[in-house]
């Protein structure tokens, strides 16, 4: 794979996540809710639009060379990480306390499981340490180490 080439999977995630990460941080900064974001057309208001295109345009480059230095390493590698996934049990939190993770983190809630939800027997992927599972509305992923972490086994003894 061409360092610099994606798959239209992949750039549909890119773009999906830089937009809503852009939004965030607008969000975050000028402390207003989504819907003020906009016109009554859909269009970013002028305020926000420029600031919006510098956000995205960061976003868009940080996903898209991750993606590439992922493929290039897997490659190298020469190993199929998929074979690797394991079930585990989590519980959502801000694990670094980064604010891009509130983001993730907030998405979550609106899928029903906020922050200190306990999630079991999600499917773990080390090639990117996400944690997926599905619920009654929606597909949803977690990072571990970002925004979760592992549930430590619970041991029982026999008395």
């Amino acid at each position: 794979m061409d360092t610099n080439t994606i798959s239209d999977g992949q750039q549909n995630k890119i773009v999906e996540l830089s937009s809503k990460l852009a939004e965030y941080d607008a969000i975050l900064k000028y402390h207003v809710i989504q819907d003020i974001l906009f016109d009554e057309n859909g269009n970013y208001l002028t305020v926000f639009q420029d600031e919006f295109n510098v956000l995205y345009d960061r976003y868009y480059n940080e996903l898209k060379n991750l993606i590439c230095v992922e493929s290039v390493f897997s490659q190298k590698k020469g190993t199929n990480n998929l074979s690797k996934k394991r079930a585990m049990d989590i519980i959502i939190k801000n694990v670094t306390g980064h604010p891009s993770n509130d983001w993730a983190i907030f998405e979550l809630k609106r899928a029903g499981f906020p922050a200190g939800s306990k999630v079991y027997n999600v499917t773990y992927s080390p090639e990117n340490n996400s944690c997926q599972w599905s619920s009654v509305s929606c597909n949803c992923v977690a990072w571990l180490g970002e925004t979760c972490e592992e549930l430590p086994e619970m041991k029982i003894e026999n008395q």
